[in-house]
């Protein structure tokens, strides 16, 4: 084989194993689009957890949990999604108990779609809407979810 025509040869191999490298990645991790939805929902668990670390602490403060998301201590505490604006949801269950609610994007129970895998053992949740019951201080068990 002559030299110019090896030369085509390797550059063609070479594309396609670029290519092929790239549509495995994206595969593995998934789209940049499908990655920033995991961030987005990464911050949305980061939320709930703040919410429910000012509660415990109002609750131990003053003796009962808040009543409203409102109500609950903390000025730089996030209460709405980031993504959509909406609200989070907050309620009381019990004393001591409160449930914590939002929309995800994602399944971060998947292990390839994890932004942080720490979440996924306290906050499990699928795509669409998960809500988490919790003990003040305690971990949280997740409940079915809703819709």
């Amino acid at each position: 084989m002559s030299a110019p025509i090896l030369g085509r040869v390797l550059i063609v191999v070479g594309g396609m194993a670029s290519v092929a490298a790239v549509a495995t990645a994206m595969l593995l991790i998934g789209s940049p689009s499908a990655q920033r939805q995991a961030r987005m929902d990464a911050a949305r668990v980061h939320d709930l957890r703040r919410i429910e670390q000012a509660a415990t602490q109002q609750l131990e403060r003053d003796g009962v949990l808040p009543d409203t998301l409102t109500a609950i201590d903390g000025p730089d505490l996030r209460r709405v999604d980031p993504g959509t604006g909406a609200p989070y949801d907050y309620r009381v269950l019990a004393p001591g108990r409160m449930e914590l609610c939002a929309h995800f994007a994602t399944d971060n129970r998947d292990p390839l779609r994890q932004v942080e895998p720490g979440l996924r053992a306290e906050w499990p949740h699928g795509a669409g809407r998960a809500c988490f019951e919790r003990r003040a201080g305690l971990p949280a068990a997740q409940t079915a979810p809703a819709d």
